[in-house]
């Protein structure tokens, strides 16, 4: 499972409850243009280039997580 909390314009801690430690986290707000007010339609919903900016930026962040993710068995 793979966690993901988009970025938002302005701050807001979200603290992880106990029965998501141990999995994969992204952290929106980690991304360099997370705090960029013209990538914004309001205060967490991003405009075209915006969201295009950062889904590339997500899929990198994906990407590494998959990769170093040990294997499971089913």
């Amino acid at each position: 499972m793979l966690l993901v909390s988009p970025p938002q314009l302005c701050e807001e801690v979200f603290e992880k409850p106990e029965v998501m430690e141990g999995l994969q986290w992204i952290e929106g707000n980690d991304w360099p243009l997370a705090k960029v007010d013209t990538l914004y339609y309001d205060d967490h919903h991003l405009r075209g280039v915006g969201a295009e900016l950062y889904s590339e930026w997500l899929a990198e962040k994906v990407e590494a997580v998959l990769t170093d993710a040990p294997a499971t068995t089913h």
